[in-house]
């Protein structure tokens, strides 16, 4: 059992409580796929995008 808010009306508990089972549903379809993916690629993160030289130079001394 959950206290009682006094900001939240008894319409907008109701709503959360049906909504409940569709935010189960999003997290076993998008969220753990996408949290497995990232898990498995973590390794990779350090070889994409990588550059051998730096590109931008220094300006000369004043």
């Amino acid at each position: 059992m959950t206290p009682i808010r006094p900001d939240e009306t008894s319409r907008h508990r109701l709503l959360m409580f049906l909504l409940s089972p569709l935010a189960g549903l999003w997290r076993l379809t998008v969220l753990r796929p996408l949290y497995r993916y990232a898990t498995a690629t973590c390794r990779q993160v350090g070889t994409r995008g990588a550059r051998d030289r730096v590109e931008v130079r220094t300006a000369p001394a004043r």
